[in-house]
């Protein structure tokens, strides 16, 4: 059965760029998911679905609320996996997540809590509206196939700056999230087309990056220039590498003086003096 798979497709298109080695994702496509079901939203009022809608500052009563709801899937796991780079087993690894408190997979809890987000940014007040702060506690967990139902309530009114009560709940009334969030309400009207996002494809245990580095490893570390690495972050995916096997690097930079400052830097955040990382000093006639 293919799924087309649309909801967060836009965010794993920004993670497909980090290389992260748990799902291979191309654009478009079909979410190759047998047996897994699509994720669903249904507003708790007839929404308009090809136009989004704010409510400004005036419009908002105490006690006014919007709600969604939301089953996660396998999927949602695997995609907020490769959007913030969490590689926690407790959510990735059903060997290791049955060893634990919780006796299986369950999904993180900023996933509810992005949910909240969808609905400040799209609902109450929607679009206009600016995330001042967020409080949240995650009252219990949310397991493949649970079905959460989220709600934002107003706390006051007649002002710009408005407290919303966030809260979830699962199929069986039990609270898994709550908190308080904080936004400035938009004080103009806005309606505005919904956005076409992009497909997602998903192939899962390709590991391809895996693969890689275990065909490469035997291979030895091969001499590897970092040019003008003039300071200590940009150069840490090099120190990485080297640290795994892979590449000696020389990490050259444009005068003496950068190079001092550079090695004082990864003196102190990676001891690469006992490492063997090389540096080199380019003169400035070259």
């Amino acid at each position: 059965m293919n799924v087309t798979y649309t909801r967060l497709s836009e965010r794993a298109k920004s993670a497909a760029s980090l290389g992260v080695a748990l799902n291979e994702v191309s654009f478009p496509g079909d979410l190759y998911a047998e047996d897994q079901p699509m994720t669903t939203t249904t507003a708790s009022q007839p929404d308009n679905l090809g136009t989004l809608c704010n409510r400004i500052c005036d419009e908002i009563a105490v006690g006014g609320a919007e709600s969604m709801e939301c089953t996660l899937t396998t999927w949602d796991i695997q995609l907020y996996a490769i959007l913030s780079g969490d590689e926690n087993p407790q959510h990735l690894d059903e060997q290791f997540a049955a060893s634990t408190r919780f006796h299986g997979v369950i999904g993180d809890g900023m996933w509810a809590g992005a949910l909240i987000s969808v609905l400040i940014g799209t609902r109450l007040p929607g679009p206009g509206s600016i995330y001042l702060g967020q409080k949240l506690k995650f009252r219990a967990p949310v397991r493949i196939g649970d079905t959460l139902t989220i709600t934002v309530t107003a706390r006051n009114e007649n002002t710009r700056r408005v407290r919303l009560a966030c809260r979830g709940v699962n199929q069986d009334g039990q609270a898994v999230i709550e908190g308080d969030a904080e936004v400035t309400a938009p004080d103009a009207r806005i309606e505005h087309p919904r956005a076409t996002l992009p497909e997602v494809s998903l192939s899962v245990g390709c590991g391809g990056l895996q693969r890689l580095l275990k065909h490469v490893r035997p291979l030895g570390a091969t001499c590897v220039a970092v040019v003008h690495s003039c300071d200590a972050l940009s150069v840490l995916a090099a120190l990485d590498a080297h640290a795994a096997g892979l590449i000696e690097p020389v990490l050259v930079v444009p005068d003496l003086e950068s190079g001092n400052m550079l090695a004082k830097q990864l003196a102190y955040i990676s001891d690469a003096a006992s490492t063997g990382v090389v540096l080199a000093a380019k003169c400035r006639s070259c």
